[in-house]
C-alpha cells in the first residue's frame, strides 16, 4: 500500500545519501573562455575563484555562481634603451597565485620566470617583493604557514620546490630532485598542495603523485602504478625522451610505453592537477581525462589511499588544474586543446599534451618530432556535492 511504498523510500534515499555522502557531481561545464591557464586559486569562505589569466596579463575572479565579479589588471610601462622602446607590465603572464590573507597574494609571472607579492585590486601598479634567479622556473606555488612553497621545473624537466620565507621571500632550503631514481625526482611536475606537513605534487612525467614533508625535505611517498622498470625493455629508448639511435616514429609508437601510465584506479596518466581539502586528496589527469577523488590515510608512511569516486571528463576533453573551496565545489579547467601546426622540437618538460598523430616524423637523439597540442582555449568545469 501507500504507506509501506513511502516507507521504502524513505529508506532507500537514506541509503542513497549514505552511499553519495561526499561525492561530486556536474554543476556546471565550458564556461567562460581563457587562454593558457592551468591553476586555479579558491577564495575563503567558498567566495568564489580567481583564475590567472595568462593571455590577458591578469586576473580574473568569479563568484560561486561563475559571475565576473573583476579584474586585477597590471600597469604598463614603456622602456626606452639604445633607441628601442618595449613594454613591460606589473602582471605580466600570471600563471598561479597564492593568497596571503591580508589584501596580498603571491603571483608566478611564468615567462619572466619570477614570483611577485602584489597588493591585489582593480591595477596592481607595483611589486611589493620580486623574486628571481637565474635557474628559477616557477610553475606553481602555495603557501605553508609562514613559508612560501614555489615548484620550479627545471633544464631538462628536472623539478625541484625552493621553500621560501613568506614575509621576506628569502630562500631558506630546496627539495625534490636526487636523481638516483625515478622514484627520488620529479620529471615535469606540474602542481602542488600542502596539507599539514606534507606537500602533494603532480609528478606529471613519472605518472605520480609524491609526497614530501616539506618540514625535512624528504619523500615520503609515491602514489601511482607501482613498476620498478618504468620502460618497456623492447624498445632502444634508454630514458624517457633519449635514445642512442634515430627510430621512426612508428618504432616509437608501438614498441615504447612508459610502464607507470594507468587507467585504473589509484594508477595516473599524465596527472596535471593536485588540490587537498577536508582529508581528501583530488587528482587530474590530462591524458585519462578524469579526476580521482581519495581519502587521505590517517598514516601517511604506511596506509594506502582510499579511492572515494572517478569522475570523468564532462566532455571527455583533457583536464589540467583543479582547486576546491570552503564550501566543497570542485573547479577544474578543461582545455579546449587547438593544434599548433607543423612538427615541434619543444622539450618535454613543457607543460604541452603531446599527442602522437599518424604522420611521419623521427626520433632524434637530443629532440622528439612530434605533432604538439596545446592548451590555447580553456575553460571551466564546475562540481557540487551530491547532497549538500
Amino acid at each position: 500500500d501507500g504507506w509501506q511504498a513511502a516507507s521504502a523510500c524513505k529508506t532507500y534515499r537514506a541509503c542513497w545519501r549514505r552511499r553519495c555522502r561526499g561525492m561530486l557531481r556536474v554543476a556546471r561545464e565550458r564556461i567562460g573562455r581563457f587562454s593558457y591557464i592551468d591553476h586555479l586559486t579558491a577564495l575563503s569562505g567558498g567566495d568564489g575563484i580567481i583564475v590567472p589569466h595568462y593571455g590577458e596579463h591578469r586576473l580574473e575572479i568569479y563568484s560561486p555562481e561563475v559571475v565576473h565579479r573583476g579584474t586585477c589588471a597590471g600597469r604598463q610601462f614603456r622602456h626606452v634603451e639604445d633607441g628601442e622602446s618595449w613594454t613591460s607590465d606589473t602582471l605580466q603572464t600570471p600563471s598561479a597565485v597564492a593568497l596571503r590573507g591580508d589584501g596580498t597574494a603571491w603571483v608566478i609571472l611564468k615567462d619572466e620566470g619570477e614570483v611577485a607579492c602584489v597588493r591585489l585590486g582593480a591595477v596592481i601598479s607595483e611589486h611589493i617583493m620580486l623574486i628571481e634567479t637565474d635557474c628559477f622556473m616557477p610553475v606553481d606555488l602555495a603557501l605553508a604557514g609562514d613559508r612560501l612553497l614555489v615548484l620550479s621545473c627545471e633544464y631538462p624537466s628536472l623539478g625541484r620546490v625552493y621553500v621560501l620565507d613568506n614575509q621576506t621571500g628569502a630562500q631558506l632550503s630546496t627539495f625534490g630532485s636526487t636523481g638516483e631514481s625515478w622514484r627520488d625526482e620529479l620529471r615535469g611536475p606540474s602542481c602542488l598542495a600542502v596539507h599539514e606537513q606534507y606537500c602533494f605534487i603532480a609528478d606529471t612525467h613519472n605518472q605520480a603523485v609524491k609526497v614530501f614533508d616539506w618540514r625535512e625535505g624528504t619523500l615520503v611517498r609515491v602514489f601511482g602504478k607501482r613498476q620498478d622498470d618504468p620502460w618497456d625493455v623492447k624498445t632502444l629508448m634508454t630514458d624517457a625522451f633519449m635514445t642512442p639511435e634515430p627510430v621512426s616514429y612508428h618504432e616509437f609508437r608501438d614498441d615504447y610505453y612508459d610502464l607507470r601510465k594507468g587507467d585504473g584506479p589509484g594508477e595516473f596518466n599524465l596527472p596535471l592537477g593536485v588540490a587537498v581539502r577536508d582529508g581528501k586528496l583530488y587528482v587530474s589527469e590530462l591524458e585519462g581525462r578524469r579526476i580521482q577523488v581519495f581519502r587521505l590515510p590517517d598514516d601517511m608512511h604506511g596506509s594506502d589511499l582510499e579511492l572515494l569516486q572517478i569522475i570523468p571528463s564532462p566532455d571527455g576533453w583533457p583536464l589540467s588544474g583543479l582547486c576546491v573551496d570552503d564550501a566543497g565545489r570542485l573547479w577544474c579547467v578543461g582545455p579546449g586543446v587547438s593544434y599548433t601546426g607543423g612538427y615541434t622540437h619543444e622539450h618535454p618538460g613543457h607543460n604541452a599534451d603531446y599527442v602522437f598523430d599518424d604522420g611521419p616524423s623521427t626520433v632524434t637523439s637530443a629532440r622528439l618530432e612530434k605533432k604538439l597540442y596545446r592548451h590555447i582555449s580553456c575553460y571551466l568545469h564546475i562540481f557540487e556535492p551530491v547532497f549538500k
